[in-house]
């Protein structure tokens, strides 16, 4: 396991992966605005590891949006953000942890590793009145 510091719009990222995703986290996060850091706001906890079988989403949750990519749920426990290929990201809004179960097929398709990883960096954005920016190209 590998663990790295980023910055979004301001807002810190420690992320904790298994090695073999590390590169894959790095450049998502690189295509990123990081803006100056702000410390009134805590960073976000991550967890990703890479699994066989993901976590299913709790059968009292609601379905609260849809992407081509990535569908969001969310229950009194969390906000669930779930891949086409079954990955999921766990996010506690009020303690500001995620944890990601990815599954190995996504790692051969990054844009949807990212925009999996993306909706949840934007959920926790959200609630400090932050929008995501992308760098510059």
């Amino acid at each position: 396991m590998k663990k790295s510091s980023y910055i979004v719009q301001g807002v810190g990222i420690n992320v904790l992966c298994e090695n073999q995703l590390d590169s894959l986290i790095s450049s998502c996060f690189s295509s990123l605005y990081s803006g100056e850091k702000l410390s009134e706001i805590e960073p976000l906890e991550f967890e990703l590891y890479i699994v066989l079988d993901p976590l299913s989403v709790p059968a009292e949750s609601v379905q609260v949006f849809k992407t081509p990519f990535v569908t969001s749920y969310s229950d009194d426990k969390g906000i669930y953000f779930v891949s086409e290929d079954g990955s999921i990201i766990c996010l506690n809004p009020s303690t500001r942890n995620a944890k990601g179960f990815i599954r190995k097929e996504a790692l051969d398709d990054p844009i949807r590793l990212f925009s999996l990883i993306g909706v949840s960096i934007v959920e926790i954005l959200k609630y400090h009145n932050l929008y995501l920016l992308r760098r510059p190209v």
